[in-house]
């Protein structure tokens, strides 16, 4: 049986991480992107933000790494992408809007929950 930090990631995901703040508060990321499996429920969730507010998520995910708070995630692989694979997708994006990591009873191995919002707007690149 696998260790729980890795079970049941089978969807395939590309991530562009966050990595700044732009001139309208808004997250900057990164131009390349990761790939990375990770388990996708696309199912609304009541929660509490960092700050104790009330916030609708569109959706959760499980996966093996830290994805900070304004990454990009899109369902499918770099091969997935339209034309050379640079062109970052333009339709089916989810904001990362909590991210937050459990350790195993023995404290050696870690797997990452998140929350997700649809993401409407162009990707925020950096330069």
């Amino acid at each position: 049986m696998p260790a729980f930090e890795t079970m049941d990631r089978y969807t395939d995901a590309l991530l562009w991480v966050a990595n700044g703040v732009g001139q309208r508060g808004q997250p900057i990321v990164s131009s390349i992107p990761v790939e990375l499996k990770i388990r996708l429920l696309n199912k609304q969730v009541l929660t509490l933000d960092a700050h104790g507010n009330n916030i609708l998520l569109d959706g959760t995910f499980v996966a093996d790494r830290d994805i900070p708070m304004g990454s990009i995630l899109w369902e499918g692989t770099i091969d997935d992408l339209v034309g050379t694979g640079t062109a970052p997708p333009t339709s089916g994006l989810l904001e990362v809007k909590l991210s937050d990591g459990t350790k195993d009873i023995k404290g050696r191995n870690e797997f990452f929950t998140g929350g997700f919002l649809k993401y409407n707007d162009r990707m925020p690149l950096d330069a």
